[in-house]
């Protein structure tokens, strides 16, 4: 994934009752296709086509994903974890309103560099 983890993904598809899976097989509902796929994944690809399944980009999900997050649920993760790594990643994220992108940006821990470094 680009800027959310399998880990994150996990919970927030269950509110759905999705899971994710592997394999293409009969409960598979949608394909997520990554920005760069190798020919296995195309095969999958061009199986779940043939089958009906609906695909979407990967760019597309994320944006679907960070839609349907609570900003707050999102705000109080990253305060918990502190996790420096997440918080980037959340900043990378070309879909977080603009609002939501200043309160994450506060919580990046400059370590003395400056904004434009």
């Amino acid at each position: 994934m680009k800027n959310i983890t399998i880990e994150e993904i996990e919970p927030f598809l269950e509110e759905f009752d999705l899971k994710i899976s592997k394999e293409l097989d009969e409960s598979v509902k949608a394909v997520i296709e990554s920005t760069m796929i190798h020919p296995l994944e195309e095969e999958v690809s061009y199986e779940a086509y043939k089958k009906g399944i609906k695909s979407f980009k990967l760019e597309e999900f994320e944006a679907f994903y960070t839609k349907n997050l609570s900003p707050n649920s999102l705000l109080m993760s990253l305060k918990l974890s502190n996790n420096q790594d997440k918080i980037v990643r959340t900043l990378k994220n070309e879909s977080l309103e603009d609002s939501l992108y200043l309160k994450v940006l506060k919580l990046y821990d400059w370590m003395g560099e400056g904004i434009y470094d």
